[in-house]
């Protein structure tokens, strides 16, 4: 199927959401406690939504942290 000469690429948008919600989904999601994910995000912005993706990494992230 040919683009029409003035058709940009369309962007795909990723969802985002509510620490909260990410937060009560977390064991369906990251398949982590509710007290690791605290642990994992207690320095994001909780006024921000965030993707799951983001999300993910900064769990990886935390975990992998020295202690």
């Amino acid at each position: 199927m040919a683009k029409a000469k003035n058709e940009e690429p369309v962007e795909m948008k990723v969802k985002t959401f509510p620490l909260t919600v990410l937060r009560r989904e977390c064991r369906k999601l990251f398949d982590i406690s509710s007290s690791t994910f605290d642990g994992a995000t207690c320095s994001l912005d909780p006024n921000k939504e965030y993707s799951i993706e983001e999300i993910k990494n900064t769990i990886n992230k935390w975990k992998e942290r020295r202690v």
